[in-house]
């Protein structure tokens, strides 16, 4: 038995040496960090489809209509490379946040299981069936 257990520890450092980013302590912050950076580019193509949309309008203002209408190709193109980062930004928060609370669940399991014994001990209800379902 004890050889097994010495190859399964073998493996399972190998998975950590090869896969630190599998662990489910480090991908929350990451996943948080990129999705405030998406955020902040977002806003900076908010930013810069409206300054295109006042120089479409200083355009149409002097009849420059071919100007106007590069101006407006890229006001739609920032409009929408806007509205892309925004998403996925929201999209990763929602990764990060379940991410968490899949770690939160995780670390509260061994406590519920140590109070659901109490309980049972403390009122003379002692099930092996009960403790083998939640391990």
């Amino acid at each position: 038995m004890a050889p097994e257990r010495k190859k399964e520890r073998e493996r399972e450092r190998e998975r950590e040496e090869v896969a630190p980013y599998l662990s489910p302590i480090h991908p929350t912050p990451a996943c948080l960090c990129t999705a405030k950076t998406l955020a902040r580019q977002a806003e900076k193509y908010a930013k810069k489809s409206k300054q295109q949309k006042a120089k479409i309008k200083a355009m149409l203002a002097k009849g420059d209509l071919v100007s106007a209408r590069i101006y407006g190709e890229n006001a739609i193109q920032a409009q929408a490379q806007y509205k892309n980062l925004l998403g996925l930004s929201s999209k990763l928060d929602g990764v990060a946040s379940r991410i968490q609370s899949a770690q939160a669940t995780k670390n509260m399991q061994p406590l519920m299981k140590k109070t659901v014994q109490g309980i049972a001990c403390e009122f003379g209800v002692f099930s092996s069936s009960l403790f083998s379902s939640l391990s």
